[in-house]
């Protein structure tokens, strides 16, 4: 039953493509002089914003610091796989800044490790490791920092990892959360571009407030047998590295404990993501919670 919907949504979509065309064209005659003028510009404008709107989202993919609203941080990114918090206690004559300098040490060994370990072209693919702020539009003076850790596969998905802290207390609490985003199909994007002349006010305006993504909306499946392979050895590997480098931060402190070591590993080790059919755990997404303000203390 689902392979006869994705047939027909696909025939649908092939259909539109040739018919669309004709449609403008028709309009174009219909009109006099003057409205013909306005079909035409309407037409081959929202055709070429967006196109040009796909292309810049996708180059500055990598490079920018992120605006969010509400509840879509990190939305461009895709779909949210993986949400983990561990609560680190740490020494009790600590103060608050030496508790923030612990929890950039942490963040620096991370980022350290994945430069050495990954380099920039892991798998055939790319990978982006850099520390980016995330602005929330409603209150601008509340950015928080991130380590960002982008790979990219050679045929076009991308994993992300957002890392941060929160001093809180006597606790230095690490999140770690992680988006995947998958294909776009070459189908869905002429698609989009075809139909934009009646579909552009629907994102538009959305898009220009930083609030929508092109190219997240079309890259949803990852339908490459190969990519979903070096998706998941990017996964198991890299979290494996993580777990690593907290412990390792841990034991240079003198803070390290096997319970606190197992809490690590569990926390990891439970950790999976179905990256063949985007069966993603659920329990994960839409948790609502506060995603970590790097270095500051939570009262």
């Amino acid at each position: 039953m689902f392979n006869l919907v994705k047939f027909a949504q696909t025939a649908f979509k092939i259909a539109l493509i040739f018919f669309l065309p004709f449609l403008y064209l028709q309009l174009f005659r219909q009109f006099g002089s003057f409205l013909s003028i306005v079909v035409l510009i309407w037409t081959f404008g929202s055709i070429g914003f967006t196109i040009y709107a796909y292309i810049s989202e996708k180059k500055r993919f990598f490079l920018r610091n992120e605006f969010f609203k509400n509840g879509n941080l990190f939305f461009r990114y895709g779909a949210e796989v993986f949400y983990r918090a561990i609560p680190i206690p740490v020494k009790d004559e600590w103060s608050a800044e030496d508790s923030g300098k612990f929890g950039y040490k942490i963040i620096d060994r991370i980022q350290d490790n994945f430069i050495h370990s990954y380099g920039s072209n892991p798998l055939n693919g790319s990978q982006i490791v850099t520390i980016i702020g995330a602005t929330d539009r409603k209150s601008p003076g509340d950015s928080r920092g991130f380590l960002k850790i982008s790979f990219a596969g050679a045929r076009g998905a991308v994993f992300s990892r957002f890392i941060t802290f929160q001093v809180l207390g006597k606790n230095v609490v690490i999140h770690m959360i992680a988006y995947l985003l998958g294909m776009p199909k070459i189908l869905d994007i002429i698609y989009f571009v075809i139909s934009s002349p009646f579909t552009i006010l629907t994102w538009l305006f959305r898009w220009l407030r930083d609030e929508y993504s092109i190219y997240s909306t079309l890259a949803k499946d990852i339908d490459n047998s190969f990519e979903i392979i070096d998706m998941e050895a990017y996964f198991v590997s890299t979290k494996k590295n993580i777990a690593d480098c907290i412990s390792e931060e841990l034991r240079v402190h003198g803070i390290y404990t096997e319970k606190l070591g197992q809490i690590i590993n569990n926390t990891f080790n439970n950790a999976n993501v179905n990256f063949g059919n985007q069966s993603f755990d659920q329990s994960i997404n839409n948790h609502g919670a506060n995603y970590g303000n790097m270095g500051n203390e939570v009262k």
